[in-house]
């Protein structure tokens, strides 16, 4: 079929082929290379028999460490260590996903080994199946390969799972560390964890959810060309969003203010707002200028500014005075210790 002049090449319409795609089952594989039917049924049970006890003592190992442990877990401490925030993390995901990781993976065990015995004793299938062998085969293939697919899911929200967790315990440790400070104007820094949380969780919950489609056979390659064009116009719509939240992050380290301090903005020698600084937020930094007004900055403009703040150079001025006195004072000392 020719084309028309003129148009423009479009996309391809998606289909099942091209989004799904078997990813396999690494225990068929290993049972079918077994010689015999018999020998892959002993060796099937020999898995099933490991991971049987390494469920048994895994279940052992997390009520020890919820006996002896568990109030340390829990608990906070002055600083962060990782090791035992990892641990406390991965404690309750371990706990609640490890009965349903062993019945997966004795389903596939089984539904893999029914397979074997199905190709390696055709005749007696056939006999038992009655003529349908062929829709009881397909079934029992789609099966087993949900089953494992299931079993690789529930390692992705397992991990998932210890990652968000042991974010929120960072975060938290850190938003409590910045609250005990002496110090009032690291407090502004607070505001700044929950979106900053939010952001982590969301990344999480996206290569978490890619690789679970990944794990069901989910080809994300046609899927992402086809929704390109969407997703150009997020990254344009979020864009903003994530240069005032990181330029927050920039404002907050650099600390050219804080909270209190008498700023001027200039851009290329023009003033662009003189005042007190009231309160800098995730998104925007909010200024009183002198004549009374209220002014809103975002914080990917604030740095594009030239900041002058006052309040630090009168507090540097008053230190130069301060300084100038004591040496002043101990020249004094020398010389008067000198003609003594």
């Amino acid at each position: 079929m020719v084309k028309p002049c003129g148009l423009p090449n479009l996309p391809e319409p998606l289909t099942a082929d091209m989004l799904f795609e078997a990813t396999g089952v690494p225990l068929l594989d290993e049972l079918m290379r077994m010689p015999t039917v018999d020998a892959a049924l002993a060796h099937s049970i020999r898995l099933a028999s490991i991971a049987v006890s390494l469920a048994l003592l895994g279940t052992l190992v997390v009520a020890a460490v919820d006996k002896f442990a568990g109030r340390r877990l829990g608990g906070t401490s002055s600083s962060f260590n990782a090791p035992l925030a990892a641990l406390a993390s991965a404690f309750k995901p371990a706990k609640m996903l490890m009965p349903y990781l062993l019945a997966t993976y004795i389903t596939t065990l089984a539904s893999a080994m029914a397979q074997v015995a199905a190709t390696k004793m055709k005749e007696e299938f056939g006999m038992l199946c009655r003529g349908a062998e062929g829709e009881v085969l397909f079934i029992l293939k789609f099966f087993t390969q949900v089953v494992q697919d299931t079993s690789e899911l529930l390692v992705i929200v397992f991990v998932a799972w210890v990652l968000i967790d042991f974010k929120n315990r960072f975060l938290s440790w850190l938003a409590t560390s910045i609250l005990s400070d002496s110090s009032v104007t690291n407090d502004a820094a607070v505001t700044l964890l929950r979106p900053l949380g939010g952001v982590l969780t969301f990344l999480i919950l996206l290569a978490a959810t890619a690789f679970a489609m990944g794990a069901y056979g989910l080809n994300l390659g046609p899927v992402i060309a086809s929704v390109g064009g969407v997703g150009v116009v997020v990254g344009f719509a979020t864009q903003g969003l994530l240069m005032n939240a990181i330029s927050a992050i920039a404002l907050f380290t650099t600390r050219p203010f804080v909270a209190g301090d008498d700023v001027e903005l200039t851009m290329n020698g023009m003033l662009v707002v003189r005042g007190t600084v009231v309160q800098m937020e995730p998104m925007r930094t909010v200024i009183k200028s002198d004549d009374g007004g209220v002014v809103y900055v975002n914080n990917s403009e604030v740095t594009k500014y030239i900041i002058k703040n006052m309040t630090q150079g009168r507090s540097l001025a008053a230190l130069g005075v301060a300084s100038d006195q004591q040496v002043g004072t101990a020249t004094q000392v020398d010389v008067q210790s000198i003609i003594m």
